[in-house]
């Protein structure tokens, strides 16, 4: 019994003569075979290129098909399809194209079904009998076969790894950007703090010109006892808190208000055991912290937090 691969190849060089360009410029496509007949469908390679290289890449083509084999076939009866500028015939003897003028020399005393491309009246719809027929239009009627179906695991395979390679980068570069937005965040936050500490300091020493060694100066002063003055509370304050908040980064200060001697901040952070720690790491200090709120927003644990000596 002869292989499939040398039927075709057998049968590609018995239309050779019929054939306008070199063997060699067609893909051939065995459908069927029926008692003593076979049909076969040849089609340039550079037409079936351009088929495929035309549909967009974020599309994957499964089977190309000509429409001649998906018009019905009836016995003693002529199909015909109705295009923009042609017609396409199918009989039982085979298909072919016609012009659309003679469409009524071709039904001459035959029996005809009409096919078209929209839905009219008497005329049966070739795009909803296609949906139709869909499911039962076999493989076999699929052009892609043989090297081009091999071309189009190759072309699912690309497309995998394409899509794949394209969510890794998504990936990669959402990590970066976050990582750079809360970086610029966390800086932004620290210098208003400096500035906050910095303002206060020049308020307890007035002719200083620059801020240095602000946490001794500031124990110096704490031991004159001058407790009752506001400003040096807040430096005492701000001095522990800093201590704590260096220890604990994953801890955001997001504001800072002094009044009646005590300083009420609003705190961020992932975890609410963070901000546990960080009230009993303050507590280790010295100083009262006393947690008034706390809220979920955003997978993010908001908190109040009021300090006083």
């Amino acid at each position: 019994k002869m292989s499939l691969a040398k039927q075709k190849q057998a049968i590609s060089y018995q239309l050779e003569d019929k054939l306008i360009k070199d063997i060699s410029d067609y893909h051939f496509v065995k459908i069927k075979s029926h008692q003593d007949k076979t049909c076969v469908i040849t089609i340039e390679h550079d037409i079936l290129n351009g088929i495929l290289n035309r549909v967009p890449t974020e599309l994957f083509v499964i089977q190309v098909i000509p429409e001649i084999l998906l018009l019905p076939s009836y016995k003693d009866k002529l199909t015909i399809l109705i295009d923009e500028e042609r017609l396409i015939i199918l009989s039982e003897d085979g298909g072919f194209v016609a012009q659309r003028d003679d469409l009524s020399q071709i039904t001459k005393d035959k029996q005809t079904i009409i096919m078209g491309r929209d839905q009219h009246s008497g005329i049966v719809s070739f795009e909803q009998y296609i949906l139709s027929q869909a499911e039962a239009v076999a493989d076999n009627f699929n052009l892609l076969q043989g090297t081009y179906k091999n071309n189009k695991k190759h072309k699912s395979i690309s497309k995998n790894i394409y899509l794949l390679i394209s969510a890794i980068l998504f990936i990669l570069i959402f990590f970066i950007m976050s990582s750079l937005g809360e970086i610029i965040y966390l800086k932004i936050k620290k210098h208003k703090i400096h500035q906050q500490v910095e303002k206060t300091y020049y308020q307890l020493f007035p002719q200083a010109t620059t801020m240095v060694a602000p946490e001794e100066r500031v124990k110096l002063l704490l031991s004159q006892d001058t407790d009752s003055d506001d400003n040096v509370i807040l430096l005492q304050l701000l001095t522990k808190l800093s201590i704590v908040n260096k220890k604990h980064k994953n801890i955001i200060i997001k504001k800072m208000e002094f009044s009646n001697l005590r300083l009420t901040m609003t705190v961020t952070s992932k975890k609410s055991s963070n901000i546990d720690a960080f009230i009993k790491a303050l507590s280790h200090m010295g100083i009262h912290a006393t947690q008034m709120t706390s809220n979920l927003f955003n997978n993010q644990i908001n908190a109040v937090i009021l300090l006083k000596r």
